[in-house]
């Protein structure tokens, strides 16, 4: 299941990368990445996941937070991880 929502989020990625081969103004690719990368790779884990818990029988909102806490928790998870490492690197 992840792979198809990782391979969707490649080609966002593609996307964005044969944009920056042909216009290389800087502050305007930065906010393309933000909304077109960040923002809509977040709105489409959103989709996604609601997607596949439309099968189960939950209501609209229990199926609504179980697809926003998904990728939250992800983020959170990441930056914990991140977080220690460079912790543990900075007391070495």
């Amino acid at each position: 299941m992840n792979s198809y929502k990782t391979a969707v989020e490649l080609i966002f990625a593609l996307i964005f990368t044969v944009v920056t081969i042909f216009y290389t103004h800087i502050p305007t690719l930065l906010i393309f990445y933000y909304v077109f990368v960040v923002v809509g790779g977040f709105l489409y884990s959103i989709w996604f996941y609601n997607q596949f818990f439309t099968g189960y029988g939950y209501s609209k909102k229990s199926k609504l937070l179980r697809a926003i806490m998904i990728p939250v928790s992800y983020l959170i998870i990441s930056m914990l991880v991140g977080f220690s490492m460079a912790l543990i690197k900075l007391i070495n």
